[in-house]
């Protein structure tokens, strides 16, 4: 099961089976599932949390989003790496067209979602100042300050 519709995700990137070498539209949403069980698998790592699958109400529709960029992502890699699978630096050698799939803003989306956020959870030490040492009279008392 997945966060989104892979039918939706196919028709919003505009791909077709011969964009990647496969032979029919059933092989297309073939692929197209894998990268959103493995869109799915990252979202639920990076949250360490768990969601309703696709189209459960209860899903946040953030969550899809974010598994729809994860697959556009993905979509763009293999597209650019077809494309332009390598590009050459002064000194003749050839390196891979780097592109980020599980980006800031994917990450920025999901930051709510994340159990045990260590930014949502964070102790506070605060100290309070008196203006005089514990344990000594106030002026005009006979009462030993013991807070």
């Amino acid at each position: 099961m997945v966060y989104c519709d892979i039918q939706d995700v196919i028709n919003e990137a505009k791909i077709k089976p011969a964009h990647f070498g496969l032979t029919s539209d059933e092989e297309l949403t073939n692929r197209v599932q894998k990268w959103a069980e493995e869109a799915k698998s990252w979202t639920d790592e990076y949250t360490d949390n768990t969601f309703p699958d696709y189209p459960d109400p209860e899903l946040p529709r953030v969550i899809t989003l974010a598994s729809e960029e994860i697959i556009h992502n993905i979509i763009i890699s293999r597209r650019v790496r077809q494309d332009a699978q390598y590009i050459q630096s002064n000194d003749w050698t050839m390196k891979n067209v780097p592109y980020e799939i599980f980006t800031d803003s994917i990450k920025s989306m999901l930051k709510p979602y994340i159990k045990g956020d260590k930014y949502s959870e964070s102790n506070v030490d605060f100290f309070v100042v008196t203006g005089h040492p514990l344990g000594q009279k106030r002026k005009n008392s006979d009462e030993e300050e013991d807070w």
